[in-house]
């Protein structure tokens, strides 16, 4: 039972699946959970494909690295959506003193390590769910408007049927 397992564990399949999980806890700010998944992606592919230690060092810099330089764009990326959000719930207006120091706080660096931390770490996950989110939220938002009334009125049945 163990040796089947372990088989379908450190499997291709089993791997692609781990990846396309980590992408969507990254596109619903799940880090931790996509950062542990991250890391148990490495060791099942290391496992898989026979890395050498040598290889491994090589690879971990080239990720660091490439993480590094991602997370500066995805933070950019992050105050801008941010900016943009706050503008167009004020209508445009500029922005008030307390909405600037509230801004401010929100968007800071400091207050922003664990997002950061994470875009280094999982950086493919959050590179892939850049790349597809606006097909993401096309759905979530095709499920809010177009589906939500079906959602409704099961719901509402479900509430009559407890009533009754």
């Amino acid at each position: 039972m163990i040796e089947f397992i372990l088989g379908v564990a450190l499997s291709g399949p089993f791997l692609i699946g781990l990846l396309l999980t980590g992408i969507f806890l990254e596109h619903n700010e799940w880090r931790r959970t996509a950062v542990f998944l991250a890391i148990l992606s490495a060791v099942i592919a290391v496992n898989y494909y026979s890395v050498s230690l040598r290889d491994i060092a090589i690879y971990s810099g080239a990720y660091a690295v490439f993480g590094i330089v991602w997370s500066f764009y995805r933070y950019k990326r992050f105050v801008s959506t941010k900016v943009a959000d706050y503008k167009e719930r004020n209508g445009g207006k500029s922005v008030t003193q307390a909405g600037l120091q509230t801004m401010a706080l929100e968007i800071h660096p400091a207050k922003n390590i664990s997002k950061i931390t994470g875009w280094i770490i999982v950086w493919p996950f959050s590179l892939i769910d850049n790349l597809t989110s606006d097909l993401i939220n096309a759905v979530q938002t095709l499920i809010k408007t177009v589906f939500r009334s079906v959602y409704t009125r099961i719901y509402d049945k479900a509430m009559k049927d407890l009533v009754a």
